[in-house]
């Protein structure tokens, strides 16, 4: 009966809105409590803005040497300057010799008949200085570190000081021979703070540990901050030595672990988390320095600490010799970095560590069913419900079981990552299905996609809210996926699913075709054109960017502070609007897929977690009212395109084209 099927039409519908309306209330609950999350990020971000200013007494000491100047006054010359630290790397063979001591084989000092007291080794390796305290700092050293059981011949001739070994030159460098002395008492006397750096060694015990670290305990309360030298920490492989280590620190007040930006140091990931993620990030520019100009160097300091939470950068001098005046371009080098940081609204001075941030497992659970939510969503727009509804299940399920058995770490990552795939995807589909009338409608679309792809931003910073990923020793994983996978998902979705009817026709057709020259450049072009954006994806290729390109990224950062993605501005957000504008047609798909670029990188900007979020937002809102500008004059192209064809395309075609 007609009335019958009117009633099941009505009750089929209520129940849809119910099931819509109810997945839509999760996520929503899920963005509430990221949002939650979200502003205690910033809180905690915008608190913090004190970054150490470091100079290396090394290079100090050898400013003060060209010029007659004595270290201590120069140091102070830096100091007003602006350098609120003084950077303290631990000693090796290679640094003292040929200036403070002498490296000889026992061999060599027989033959010139060194009379060293008793009889020489001679297979020993000797180390010979004229400065008591320094082979005083020698001994200790090399007896507290040197594998147990091996002999140190130690004599004080008087007028010379010896130590030898039973090993050769390069073994016996292995050894670090402690701090300068001079450097910690100046860093002292001139009132900033101290930042060793330590060295590592063969076979780390936790007695030579403990004695390597003892000597700075008359400094603990002038170190600012504990840096480590190699790419393993000492002890690294041992998980006792992690311990040791932390044990020390505590006995140094506890000061804050430098993770150095871009180097990857074995060990220290698991040390940070034995201080409580005590733990501070550093920038320093290494082999680069002698490439680059100090102005861009300044530049480098303060892009990292505004928009990387760095919270002391290591300030290298320039050596050049087209510059012979060494020490007054570097005191104006360190001047400048220390006014860049504060023109960016940053202090100088002690730093402080960003501490821990409050959430709980429920609320994380809530913001992953708020995920699974968005999927399912996804799923009904392709007319997917039971599919929907069992999928949806499982994986909230699997979810719930990963939160309750402590699971969370891989759980959660996993669960970002769909963050990441199903919101952009979300909104492109569900704009793309709107009709939009006019500029203004275009444009309204573009940000009304955007919200959703915020959304799907919202929920990754939600999921992973940890200091850990502030601190990148945790990272969103999967971002070549998150970068591409979309875009395929908006393709299938928009252009395939619903001629699914016609794929059985499709596979015989294809398989039927012969192999021609036009398929096979056609598949060569769009694996080198995603080969090129996945490759500048994360700075994977720094290669591929233009000089012109980098001049641009440069001019945004002066004029607008915060630069905007160029894929954002310049690609994904310009051809979004035009495709809001045309209307989703079969053969206007392209436009909405180079149109998704945007969205995905809206979500990637927020999975960049040691990226303050205010630093974030600005960057994104820039891209947006920059797109949609770009988008209004693609607009004006398009129709002036179509007005010249219109014009004079069928005469051209008529007198060009040969049957």
């Amino acid at each position: 009966m007609p009335g019958g099927n009117t009633t099941g039409r009505v009750v089929e519908w209520g129940v849809r809105v119910r099931y819509t309306g109810v997945l839509i209330g999760v996520v929503v609950l899920a963005l509430l409590l990221s949002l939650g999350l979200a502003w205690q990020r910033h809180r905690l971000e915008a608190s913090n803005k004190r970054v150490e200013v470091a100079v290396n007494w090394a290079e100090v000491v050898a400013l003060a040497e060209r010029v007659g100047e004595d270290p201590f006054d120069l140091l102070l010359r830096f100091k007003a300057a602006g350098a609120t630290a003084v950077l303290l790397k631990e000693q090796n063979l290679g640094d003292l010799e040929n200036r403070l001591v002498w490296v000889k084989g026992g061999n060599e000092l027989i033959a010139e008949g060194f009379r060293g007291g008793a009889k020489l080794e001679p297979m020993y390796t000797y180390i010979i200085t004229r400065d008591r305290a320094l082979w005083k700092r020698l001994v200790y050293h090399l007896e507290n570190k040197v594998p147990r059981g091996m002999p140190v011949d130690s004599r004080d001739l008087g007028e010379v000081f010896v130590v030898g070994m039973p090993l050769v030159k390069g073994d016996l460098g292995l050894f670090p021979l402690g701090f300068n002395p001079a450097g910690l008492q100046a860093a002292v006397e001139a009132g900033m703070g101290i930042i060793p750096q330590l060295r590592s060694w063969p076979q780390v015990r936790q007695d030579s540990l403990a004695a390597a670290l003892a000597p700075l305990a008359d400094y603990a309360d002038h170190i600012s901050l504990f840096l480590f030298n190699d790419g393993l920490l000492p002890g690294f492989p041992n998980p006792a030595a992690t311990r040791w280590m932390a044990d020390e620190l505590k006995g140094l007040g506890n000061p804050p672990v430098g993770i150095i930006e871009f180097t990857n140091q074995k060990g220290l990931p698991e040390l940070v988390r034995f201080t409580g993620k005590n733990a501070i990030r550093l920038h320093s520019i290494g082999e680069r320095m002698g490439s680059i100009s100090p102005q861009a160097a300044v530049d480098q300091f303060a892009l990292a600490a505004s928009e990387r939470n760095i919270r002391a950068v290591f300030a290298r001098f320039f050596f050049r010799w087209d510059n012979p005046d060494w020490i007054g371009s570097n005191l104006a080098y360190v001047t400048k970095v220390t006014q860049a940081l504060e023109d960016k609204g940053l202090s100088t001075g002690r730093p402080v560590p960003f501490g821990s941030l409050q959430g709980s497992r429920l609320v994380l659970l809530v913001i992953g069913w708020g995920v699974v939510a968005a999927g399912m969503l996804l799923l009904e727009l392709m007319g997917l419900r039971r599919v929907a509804v069992v999928l949806g299940t499982l994986v909230a399920l699997l979810w719930t079981v990963a939160v309750l058995v402590n699971q969370l770490e891989p759980a959660r990552k996993l669960m970002a990552l769909g963050a990441a795939l199903v919101l952009p995807t979300l909104g492109v589909v569900a704009m793309a299905g709107v009709r939009t009338t006019g500029t203004r409608g275009a444009v309204t679309a573009l940000w009304v996609t955007s919200l959703v792809s915020l959304a799907g931003a919202l929920l990754v910073v939600g999921l992973l809210w940890d200091v850990n990923y502030m601190l990148k020793l945790e990272e969103f994983r999967g971002v070549k996926v998150a970068h591409l996978l979309p875009l395929l998902m908006v393709a299938f979705i928009l252009g395939a699913w619903p001629m699914r009817e016609r794929w059985p026709g499709w596979v015989v057709s294809g398989l039927s075709r012969p192999l021609n020259l036009a398929l096979v450049l056609g598949v060569v072009a769009v694996a080198a054109v995603v080969y090129v954006y996945l490759a500048r994806t994360g700075n994977d290729a720094p290669g591929l960017s233009t000089a012109m390109e980098k001049q641009v990224r440069y001019l945004l950062g002066q004029w607008l502070e915060v630069r905007p993605r160029t894929k954002e501005f310049l690609v994904g957000h310009p051809f979004l609007v035009l495709a809001f504008y045309l209307g989703y047609r079969h053969r206007l798909l392209p436009l909405f897929v180079v149109g998704a670029v945007g969205q995905v990188s809206i979500v990637n900007t927020f999975a960049h977690l040691h990226t303050p979020l205010a630093v974030s937002m600005v960057r994104t809102f820039h891209a947006l009212w920059l797109g949609s500008l770009a988008g209004m004059v693609l607009i004006m192209i398009y129709h002036l395109g179509l007005a010249a064809y219109t014009r004079y395309g069928p005469g051209l075609w008529e007198r060009y084209h040969y049957e």
